[in-house]
């Protein structure tokens, strides 16, 4: 991984996060895996594998490490190295029940799986666990009737997939700072749609601010006093009128107005063409959300947003109007003293 650095392979100022996640699915993650499937790691093993990939994609996807931990996975649709390795044990059973009968190989796992307990750190019996956990049929069953590689290939896709999609989208729901992002669509292999489109060194700067937004990451006023031992005020430095939020950010600070007005035109201008609705027909929070992730979107009229050519061209504007706003908001607390800069 190291070695490809120098090609862009990291996140401030290298290659946009979609062609960066396809390095590391070629080039890092199956060296990192290289084998394992033979001999299957304990859970400690599996863990310190998980934190290493979760920092890695928080590197490459810019985001700070204290970033919720299913978003690099929902973000980036890889596989947590857990999975990958039983999608790699799974399909090399499979190729042993494929095997003549009189084989060693096949004769081994018969017999490993009739004297060995449940208990057993057999790596026959091991993959017996593995299979009730995703729901796939029982190991005597696949060695007395082995499915064709494409068929078993096929399945143990299905299942392993659908069990960490509903694991990692049940686990994102608990995060609050996540409440924004669309964490139902993680499908193991397709990145998220935040990260469609971004193929230029002026979108990757966008992008990065309004990932951070996403995923509850974006420091705010009501962030520093939340999380600070000292006493800070929550209220708008800017323009003093209430808590600094992402709601008052994105659509309250009067200090902003100017810079928001022309791009939320656009957006209007996006929305009234598709669905006949104005900004002002919109609640604070479903306009909000609108900016973040229009696809946690849940009314029918405002699904139609969702059709890929307005849905690419609102989530252009929304990644400009986060950069600008991002961008005016930095130089307008640049001006500030220092000391009501801190909050103090």
């Amino acid at each position: 991984m190291y070695s490809l650095m120098s090609s862009g392979l990291h996140g401030n100022n290298g290659l946009d996060p979609g062609s960066c996640i396809h390095l590391l699915k070629v080039y890092v993650i199956p060296v990192l895996l290289y084998g394992l499937e033979i001999q299957l790691p304990t859970e400690n093993e599996c863990k310190a594998l998980d934190n290493m990939l979760k920092r890695t994609l928080k590197q490459i996807l810019s985001l700070p490490t204290n970033t919720a931990d299913p978003a690099p996975y929902i973000l980036s649709g890889i596989l947590p190295p857990e999975g990958s390795i039983h999608i790699r044990a799974l399909t090399f059973f499979g190729n042993i029940c494929r095997l003549p009968h009189d084989s060693l190989e096949k004769r081994i796992a018969t017999r490993q799986l009739a004297i060995k307990g449940a208990l057993s750190n057999s790596w026959f019996v091991q993959i017996q666990r593995i299979l009730v956990k995703y729901d796939l049929p029982n190991a005597h069953q696949i060695l007395q009737d082995p499915p064709s590689k494409s068929n078993w290939r096929g399945t143990v896709l299905q299942h392993v997939n659908n069990y960490w999609s509903q694991r990692l989208s049940h686990y994102a729901e608990q995060y609050t700072s996540l409440k924004f992002m669309d964490v139902n669509s993680y499908k193991p292999g397709r990145v998220h749609s935040l990260l469609h489109d971004v193929t230029n060194s002026r979108a990757v700067a966008r992008y990065a601010v309004k990932i951070k937004m996403v995923t509850g990451t974006y420091i705010l006023q009501s962030n520093r006093a939340s999380f600070n031992n000292s006493e800070i005020d929550p209220i708008c430095l800017l323009c003093g009128d209430e808590p600094e939020t992402l709601l008052h950010f994105f659509l309250k600070c009067e200090k902003l107005q100017a810079t928001r007005t022309n791009i939320m035109c656009k957006i209007e201008q996006c929305m009234y063409s598709c669905t006949g609705l104005k900004l002002c027909d919109l609640s604070d929070e479903e306009l909000l959300q609108l900016i973040l992730d229009v696809g946690k979107l849940e009314t029918p009229q405002l699904r139609q947003l969702l059709k890929p050519n307005i849905r690419s061209d609102i989530e252009h504007h929304t990644r400009r109007l986060c950069y600008a706003l991002h961008t005016k908001h930095y130089y307008l607390m640049s001006m500030l003293p220092t000391r009501k800069r801190d909050g103090l």
